[in-house]
């Protein structure tokens, strides 16, 4: 599961279009990870061979999660959405933090866990013209239930992680139900496919969301600083960073909007 979890944590964060729940497994104490990602959203059409259109959209996440003790883990993120093809820079932003609190596990290799977290608009320290941009960036409260399991043998492992909450959501803004699916397949220690799938449901005016969302994580091996640091520590090396390439599609948006997500998380 070790080997499993921090990837699992990459593809989660990554392909998210938000500050997202990082799984429902909790770090070990004093171990931590910071995940870089930018991505692009819009029309196929324009995405590959033209400027960005109007609706094009450019994003950018930076991560960072610790586990505090063995059974907590504290977290926080910064989030910035742009508008591309504009004369004038818009979009939003964002700052949020969390805390996951796990609640049950057993030497299956299953796992449960309860998440709350805040976010806050910080548009304005981009310029009063970022911050007029938008008014879809409030101040939210989240909360989640989380659970996640796997198996292994010697034909790889697989593993499965749900979450389903609730955001509220200031400013007037619709409260909203969050729910996702996860699973992945790992054969070898480098490469992890996996496929998501992340649904959102407004409980005003807002439309709902389903997005599918495939990826694929890779890992280097050890480097030879890593390698000699843990035979120092009598230990296995560890694969400090990790790259991911994601897509993702929302299947209920008639526009055919397409993301494009790359990630790099760093192990420390």
């Amino acid at each position: 599961m070790s080997a499993l979890r921090p990837i699992l944590l990459a593809c989660l964060i990554a392909l998210m279009p938000a500050p997202a729940v990082g799984g429902a497994w909790t770090r070990a104490e004093g171990d931590g990870v910071l995940i870089s990602t930018i991505g692009r959203q819009g029309n196929p059409t324009t995405f590959f061979t033209l400027p960005g259109g109007s609706e094009d959209k450019a994003s950018a996440q930076l991560y960072v999660e610790y586990g505090l003790f063995e059974d907590i883990t504290v977290g926080g993120s910064l989030f910035t959405e742009t508008g591309l093809g504009q004369e004038d820079v818009t979009g939003s932003a964002s700052a949020g933090l969390f805390l996951r609190k796990r609640v049950y596990r057993d030497d299956e290799g299953s796992v449960a866990s309860v998440q709350i977290g805040v976010a806050a608009p910080i548009d304005r320290l981009f310029g009063s013209t970022f911050a007029n941009s938008t008014s879809e960036n409030p101040a939210e409260v989240r909360i989640f239930a989380l659970g996640g399991t796997s198996w292994w043998g010697d034909w790889g492992s697989i593993f499965i992680s749900t979450a389903a909450g609730f955001a509220w959501r200031g400013e007037g803004e619709a409260d909203e139900a969050r729910a996702e699916l996860v699973t992945g397949y790992k054969k070898h220690p480098c490469c992890l496919p996996i496929l998501s799938f992340y649904a959102t449901h407004s409980f005003g005016p807002g439309e709902a969301s389903l997005k599918i969302a495939p990826s694929f994580a890779y890992s280097p091996p050890p480097s030879e600083e890593e390698i000699a640091k843990a035979a120092e520590e009598e230990r296995e090396p560890q694969r400090k960073t990790t790259y991911q390439l994601g897509l993702s599609y929302d299947m209920l948006d008639g526009d055919g909007s397409l993301g494009v997500t790359f990630s790099i998380w760093r192990k420390f």
